[in-house]
């Protein structure tokens, strides 16, 4: 039983870096957390990796943006000073939310962490709620047959 998927993409990072030196690893799975009692709930992970240049913030955001605009959501963003996992740097973390209710987390990834598992580079992680994602409508469009009688253009 595991309380986040991150971890498994860590260590997926530390196993593949001898390969390749920019990574992108996702994963979907169930994870279990203790409130009053323990409920299983399913999630969708994500982690950059890049050994050469500095992936910032704003790109891992940018990418869970385009994940938002897939299911037409707009996600707001609330800056974490306390990160729930110890490898999220405070401050370059934050929570996300729809409707006032928390739906994931984005982050960087602690270098001093990140040097324990590879030499050097640096790593966004994220999480989304995928029990939450699965829930959303999309109104799919609708096939419409062209014009029995098409227009048409002559010039003379």
């Amino acid at each position: 039983l595991v309380s986040s998927l991150q971890p498994n993409l860590l260590k997926a990072i530390q196993e593949n870096i001898t390969h390749h030196t920019k990574l992108r690893f996702f994963e979907w799975g169930r994870v279990w957390h203790e409130q009053q009692e323990v409920h299983e709930k399913q999630v969708v992970s994500g982690i950059l990796f890049d050994q050469e240049k500095t992936i910032d913030f704003y790109e891992g955001k940018s990418i869970v943006t385009q994940i938002a605009h897939l299911f037409a959501l707009s996600f707001e963003w609330k800056q974490d000073a306390q990160p729930r996992y110890p490898w999220l740097m405070p401050y370059k973390s934050a929570t996300i939310w729809y409707q006032n209710q928390q739906i994931g987390i984005l982050g960087e990834v602690d270098a001093l962490w990140l040097k324990k598992l590879v030499p050097n580079g640096s790593a966004i992680i994220f999480e989304l709620d995928a029990d939450f994602l699965q829930q959303i409508k999309k109104e799919l469009p609708r096939y419409t047959p062209p014009s029995k009688y098409p227009e048409v253009e002559r010039d003379i």
